[in-house]
């Protein structure tokens, strides 16, 4: 209660950065009150009283580099509302959702993720967590479910990296 409680009140005082505008269609919402904890790539999950917060748009990230997965928000941009995870939007239309964990979890999370690196407070969209390689033995038992689950919103993806190029935010 007391973190819902909180959560509202900074999004209260959002600043009118944070507003969509007609030049960024972009914008980026996270989850401050639900029941049930946001998962994979779609809001089936959700429950009707779900409440959404505004975060940021297009224009208060400096970039996102498909190389690394960094997406990288203006300094001014509050991202600790960030906790209740990601979801991504152009215009009115939700693209997908990424599922928020610090880099300091010791679980299996085989869905979309917008993982927090607490030591350098950078924030990385992966395909899971934690990022195990092919050279891990962990890898072949998440593999299959990280692949289905990224290829639920590979349509909501692409349009995101469209849009990115279309604001000049997308490094390689």
């Amino acid at each position: 209660m007391f973190v819902t409680v909180f959560l509202l009140i900074q999004f209260l005082s959002c600043s009118e950065n944070c507003e969509p505008s007609e030049n960024f269609a972009l914008y980026f919402k996270t989850v401050i009150s639900q029941e049930t904890t946001l998962r994979s790539s779609s809001l089936k999950e959700m429950k009707n009283d779900t409440i959404l917060s505004l975060i940021c748009t297009g224009k208060d990230i400096d970039w996102f580099n498909a190389t690394t997965g960094e997406l990288k928000f203006k300094d001014y941009v509050d991202k600790s509302i960030i906790v209740g995870g990601l979801c991504v939007y152009v215009n009115e239309e939700f693209l997908f959702s990424v599922g928020y964990v610090p880099d300091v979890m010791s679980y299996v999370l085989n869905y979309p993720v917008l993982k927090h690196s607490v030591n350098d407070n950078r924030y990385y969209i992966k395909n899971g967590y934690p990022g195990w390689d092919e050279g891990n033995p962990n890898y072949l038992s998440v593999k299959e479910d990280r692949e289905k689950n990224w290829k639920e919103i590979e349509q909501g993806w692409n349009i995101f990296i469209e849009q990115l190029k279309k604001e000049g935010r997308y490094r390689k």
